[in-house]
Formats: structure tokens, C-alpha cells, sequence
């Protein structure tokens, strides 16, 4: 089994196991699982929470939740983005910043310019 498998798999498995504990905290089952829990549960953590998506797929064919609940998947370009003239003062801050280590200072300053650049929109 390639690495990339065992690891996507694993990440099913923890995903579905929080899920569950997420549930029983909430006072349900899978049982009385709705749409409302789903969106919940995806709205209060990170986008891995997405990965549930396999769990719940297979929970329906089985008949222990109700068809149709289905976990969003993440969108990119979906987070809020820096207005360009904070985009801006944050790579000055970067530039100028004694606190960083010059590896630190360059990587920071990559990351800032390649966000920019991949967003042909801004300045």
C-alpha cells in the first residue's frame, strides 16, 4: 500500500472516530444524524473535517445515518484575503523585521510574493 494511501485512510479513520465523539457530546447518535450536525461540525474545526465525507458515505450504504447528509467540501480561494495595501506593509514588516533569521526572513517573503502573484487582481 503506497504511503499516500495508508495515511488518507488513517485520516478517514481519526476524522470518523472525532465525528463520533463530536456527536455523542452534542447528545445524538448516528442514528439521529442530520444535515445541521454535519454543518456544524464542519463550521467549528479545520478542513480536514472534510475527510468525514468517507465515513458518512459508507455509515448511509450501510443504513445506520439517513442518505443524503453530505459533508462540503473545502473551496479554495475561499478564506479572506489581505486588501493589497496590507499585503503590502505585511512584506515590509517582513523585510525589516531584526527578529527573523535571514532563512526565516526569505521564506516569509516567498510566500508573501507568490500569494500576490498567483492573484493577478492585485497590485
Amino acid at each position: 500500500m503506497p504511503n499516500g494511501t495508508f495515511l488518507r485512510s488513517k485520516q478517514t479513520v481519526t476524522v470518523g472516530i472525532d465525528f463520533c465523539n463530536w456527536l455523542t457530546t452534542h447528545g445524538a447518535t448516528l442514528a439521529e444524524l442530520n444535515q445541521p450536525h454535519m454543518d456544524a461540525w464542519q463550521a467549528e474545526g479545520p478542513t480536514t473535517r472534510e475527510f468525514v465525507s468517507r465515513f458518512i458515505n459508507w455509515t448511509a450504504k450501510a443504513k445506520i445515518t439517513t442518505e443524503g447528509i453530505t459533508a462540503e467540501p473545502h473551496r479554495r480561494g475561499t478564506s479572506p484575503r489581505l486588501p493589497a495595501a496590507e499585503q503590502g506593509e505585511a512584506i515590509d514588516r517582513v523585510v525589516h523585521h531584526d527578529d527573523f533569521s535571514p532563512r526565516d526572513r526569505l521564506a516569509a517573503i516567498l510566500i508573501l510574493v507568490s500569494v500576490r502573484a498567483s492573484r493577478p487582481s492585485l497590485p
